[in-house]
């Protein structure tokens, strides 16, 4: 964030680019902004009530800080990890529901044996 903010303080402003720090490229924030923009605005939505995120969007939110530190890949040489760390995110939220799903039934018929 600090790196984005002071990009767009710079073209704003016109100020020397020298002076701030350059761990990703303009393009990998420009992927990032793609990334995560539509599920901000899904998010603000979903707090006001008026969606519902899917299973799979909850779990590209949880792998937000997962995908920022992996590695970009190097074009044909190499592939992003994304994809990999969005499919683990998937498959994490599904054995969750699973198991909250399991432990709710053993609760009721706890419940229903008492």
């Amino acid at each position: 964030m600090k790196e984005f903010y002071e990009a767009r303080s710079s073209r704003a402003h016109r100020g020397p680019k020298s002076d701030f720090s350059r761990n990703w490229k303009n393009w990998q924030h420009m992927v990032i902004a793609a990334f995560v923009y539509p599920l901000a605005v899904k998010l603000k939505l979903a707090n006001a009530d008026l969606y519902q995120l899917s299973a799979r969007e909850k779990g590209a939110c949880e792998a937000l800080d997962r995908l920022l530190d992996s590695h970009w890949g190097k074009g044909w040489e190499k592939d992003p990890e994304w994809s990999k760390i969005l499919s683990m995110a998937e498959a994490e939220r599904e054995w969750l529901r699973i198991i909250e799903e399991a432990y709710d039934e053993t609760i009721r018929k706890g419940e229903l044996g008492s």
